[in-house]
């Protein structure tokens, strides 16, 4: 008998919303300090036009990854994945 091993990768899809009132109090920060301690690592995408949005993932350590000028309809929305290790 041969040995073998098999790998299965589970895709959690979460949109992080925060409501405009609870801005900078670090309930996003919490959220995402939580996501990483469960996953080791965070893949996400933010639309790049959000530049409030850019810049918290880049100052919780968020590097770009890619980006793309449409989305999955052809729409034209420019999105950048990024992508943090624990």
């Amino acid at each position: 008998m041969g040995a073998f091993s098999v790998r299965i990768t589970i895709s959690v899809n979460i949109i992080l919303f925060v409501a405009p009132r609870f801005l900078g109090q670090g309930i996003g920060r919490a959220l995402i300090g939580h996501a990483l301690k469960l996953k080791g690592e965070l893949l996400l995408e933010v639309y790049t036009d959000n530049a409030q949005a850019v810049s918290f993932y880049e100052d919780l350590g968020f590097r770009e990854l890619s980006r793309r000028t449409t989305k999955g309809e052809g729409l034209p929305v420019e999105n950048a994945k990024m992508h943090l290790v624990g």
